[in-house]
């Protein structure tokens, strides 16, 4: 017990510092898509922009609604605002709705991906712009409908751990509802990394096989088509990451014992953070633009800053003429 109260102390800042900086080269990221019209319309680019937004939720609410109640004087702060009210039902139903969306979002992409080496027309078909923005909506307005009808079915509320650790949890007051959202959570992380799999095999299987036609494609559109790759390595390392949140979630809702949950909670904060680093590092178009940026940002910084330094020295010698 005392090792993991250390782990939990120790962990919650690190994290905060690597969720600041991810947060920091993720919006990087996704604002360099958005910037280029061709980019953003393109319904694997606004699945990945989607993706990244339930991304950048799940590391943030994930980190102030549950890793932070670890903190005692946080814990305390919470629990004045009461036990029921917005602080419980973010821990619970919010949180759901970012990591539940960010799943089936890596399904839907792997999906899109799949249909891209379809034959014919029917791959095309299943991806207008119009229909990629109505999937969007579905998942997402589905888990918003979900989190308030469980908040209306039981309340969410904070309450302390039974152990002896007295560390403050979020819970439901209705205990069946609690029970059928932890089993929904850990079965869609295990389905939807198998399903995102199998979609990925089935694709590379098919691009091997039609890598002709992909050629032919890709001399159309070169930019586009290479970018497009470069981010489908992107989604398929977080898929990987994905399968690593599966089975540590079947292990923890078989063994519910509080190294194996917080062991969970890890795998999904590893999931949330990796496509932040993944994207520049598979993608030398969105480093160099994060670069190009940071270097732009330096210079305006170092030249206010030289400004300032001149107006001080210079209302010094005024100073000392006077």
């Amino acid at each position: 017990m005392f090792a993991l109260d250390y782990f939990l102390g120790v962990y919650s800042p690190i994290l905060l510092a690597i969720v600041m900086l991810s947060t920091t080269i993720y919006v990087l990221s996704l604002l360099t898509i958005a910037r280029y019209h061709v980019l953003r319309h393109k319904p694997f680019f606004m699945l990945i922009m989607a993706l990244g937004c339930m991304d950048l939720g799940s590391m943030w609410f994930s980190f102030l609604f549950q890793r932070l109640l670890s903190n005692r004087v946080i814990a305390s702060f919470y629990l004045s605002f009461g036990n029921h009210g917005v602080l419980p039902f973010m821990c619970t139903n919010a949180v759901m709705l970012f990591h539940s969306a960010q799943k089936f979002l890596l399904v839907a992409i792997a999906l899109n991906r799949f249909s891209s080496m379809l034959p014919g027309p029917h791959g095309i078909q299943m991806w207008t712009r119009t229909l990629c923005r109505f999937y969007i909506f579905v998942i997402i307005g589905t888990h918003v409908v979900m989190g308030v009808a469980f908040e209306t079915v039981g309340r969410s509320f904070f309450d302390l751990a039974d152990d002896k650790s007295n560390i403050l949890q979020c819970r439901r007051e209705n205990y069946g509802l609690q029970n059928s959202a932890t089993l929904y959570s850990t079965f869609l992380s295990i389905a939807a990394a198998a399903v995102s799999c199998a979609l990925y095999i089935a694709s590379a299987f098919r691009f091997i096989r039609n890598r002709n036609i992909v050629k032919s494609i890709a001399r159309r559109d070169q930019a586009i088509r290479k970018t497009e790759q470069e981010l489908t390595i992107c989604a398929f390392v977080q898929s990987l990451f994905l399968i690593l949140h599966g089975a540590s979630s079947v292990v923890a809702f078989a063994v519910p014992i509080p190294t194996f949950i917080y062991i969970n909670d890890c795998t999904q904060d590893l999931l949330s953070l990796t496509n932040a680093y993944v994207l520049p590092l598979f993608s030398p178009q969105l480093s160099n633009r994060i670069r190009y940026i940071i270097n732009e940002s330096r210079k305006i910084i170092m030249k206010e800053r030289s400004e300032n330094e001149g107006h001080s020295v210079a209302y010094t010698s005024a100073s000392s003429l006077r």
